[in-house]
């Protein structure tokens, strides 16, 4: 596939990926490291995934990609995988918010305990992460950070 943009449009970056060990945001990070991010943190719940996910960026793309087991749930996690990055890299550019709780059922027929986990790691979950890494980006000129959400519908 060739890319409309310059192979050196955030030439640079650091970004933070939540969900980034599989699916649109595995993607996502490898098109930031193709397009110029000097390295990349990727978060997720499952360790085997976010370890075979950042071995192929880091192959394919030639430039670092790390990873930090994190529930975006859960405040203090987000702080830590912030904090991972800022240690990693020395500075943070980008935060994708992409970690998603996903049931494929439609509304009539998910539980109350479902929608729960799919509010809390979609919306409170991307608010945990702007919340721990904005004030690491305030400052910064540039600054980015995207949500990305999908439902079934």
């Amino acid at each position: 596939m060739i890319s409309p943009f310059r192979t050196d449009c955030i030439q640079g970056k650091i970004a933070l990926v939540t969900g980034g060990g599989s699916g649109i945001c595995f993607e996502v990070t490898k098109q930031l490291l193709l397009h110029g991010a000097a390295g990349a943190v990727i978060c997720g719940r499952r360790v085997k995934f976010l370890e075979r996910a950042s071995a192929i960026l880091e192959r394919e793309t030639g430039k670092s990609c790390k990873w930090k087991v994190t529930d975006v749930r859960d405040p203090k996690a987000c702080v830590e995988a912030v904090e991972f990055a800022m240690q990693q890299y020395g500075k943070l550019d980008i935060v994708v918010n992409g970690a998603a709780g996903n049931f494929l059922a439609q509304a009539k027929d998910l539980s109350p305990k479902g929608f729960a986990t799919v509010m809390g790691i979609d919306a409170l979950g991307t608010f945990n992460m702007c919340n721990a890494a904005f004030p690491k980006m305030a400052n910064k000129g540039g600054a980015i950070i995207i949500n990305i959400s999908a439902t079934l519908q």
